[in-house]
């Protein structure tokens, strides 16, 4: 688990609607401006400070404690239940479909922001 993908898990569940962002820390896998933290377990879940989880599953997909479900399309997008759908388009850059963008500006920070124009 990295911060990009920790912000990223933060921007989705937190509805996808106001601009993020999340640094590393010692104490958490990432603390984030909405006040949400995220710590990893040893078996790879994450733990939201908010109560929630969210863990990778063996075949590559995701399961959301809040029942948050999603599905991948052959154009590479994901779509989840909450009408978020995001979509890799650099190393270190999603992209949704509201008009966000989430980068990994380091390996310790990330950020989700609106795109400009």
């Amino acid at each position: 688990m990295n911060t990009l993908e920790a912000a990223l898990f933060v921007f989705i569940i937190s509805g996808g609607s106001e601009p993020l962002t999340c640094v590393q820390r010692a104490s958490a896998v990432a603390m984030c401006s909405n006040g949400i933290s995220v710590d990893e377990s040893p078996d790879g879940t994450l733990q939201l400070s908010i109560g929630l989880q969210v863990r990778k599953t063996a075949d590559g997909g995701l399961d959301f404690s809040t029942g948050l479900t999603v599905r991948r399309t052959s154009t590479g997008w994901m779509h989840f239940s909450n009408g978020l759908q995001v979509r890799r388009t650099a190393i270190n850059l999603y992209r949704f479909n509201n008009g966000f963008d989430c980068i990994g500006l380091s390996a310790q920070e990330a950020r989700c922001l609106k795109r400009a124009g």
